[in-house]
């Protein structure tokens, strides 16, 4: 089996934060020719995480081909990463990488409805904007402006079917390993891939 169990993340709530740490998500469906395209847009969960919300240019391929009909998409999460040296620990003997990737299968469909679409922007910015000091609010934008923008906005919902985590982080090793390992990463300043290693 591929992935290995061991890197199979489980924790349903560690999948959920992954999705807000690392929200850039990118879009991989198939075009109406059978080609695979793949789109880069950041992704919010809805309050009841059972969807993900987004928005994107109205002449976006995928948005021209969303308008047309629901469609079945993969979105991939990529978190921190790192190199993983035999020098950063006693028992690690050859190099490796440590990484952190979700998937996530779904369903997507347009919302075309004008104050649903208003309503999720604001949702999508606040999220956004809770992380700064000072924040900014979309109500901040003249609503004659914010109508007239949104004509050219495509806001959309994927329906959640599946959530698969592939987290490699020397599971297979001693938890004093993973310890040293997770030292040696904060040495070296790559805090959000050591703060990965539990």
């Amino acid at each position: 089996m591929y992935p290995p169990n061991q890197y199979i993340e489980n924790d349903y709530s560690r999948l959920l934060s992954h999705i807000e740490k690392s929200p850039l998500a990118s879009l991989i469906y198939q075009n109406t020719q059978g080609d695979i395209e793949i789109c880069h847009i950041p992704l919010v969960l809805d309050e009841n995480k059972q969807h993900l919300l987004g928005h994107m240019a109205a002449n976006n391929p995928l948005a021209k081909q969303l308008a047309k009909q629901p469609l079945n998409i993969k979105c991939l999460f990529n978190g921190a990463d790192s190199y993983v040296s035999p020098n950063d620990a006693e028992k690690v003997y050859l190099p490796t990488w440590h990484y952190a990737k979700l998937e996530v299968k779904g369903t997507a469909q347009p919302i075309s409805e004008h104050s649903q679409k208003r309503e999720i922007m604001a949702y999508s910015v606040a999220k956004f904007e809770d992380k700064l000091a000072t924040q900014w609010l979309l109500s901040q934008v003249d609503e004659n402006e914010l109508s007239h923008s949104l004509k050219y906005i495509m806001v959309f919902r994927i329906e959640i079917t599946e959530i698969v985590g592939n987290f490699k982080l020397s599971q297979d090793k001693a938890s004093e390993t993973r310890e040293e390992i997770k030292q040696s990463l904060y040495a070296r300043g790559d805090k959000d891939s050591a703060d990965l290693i539990y």
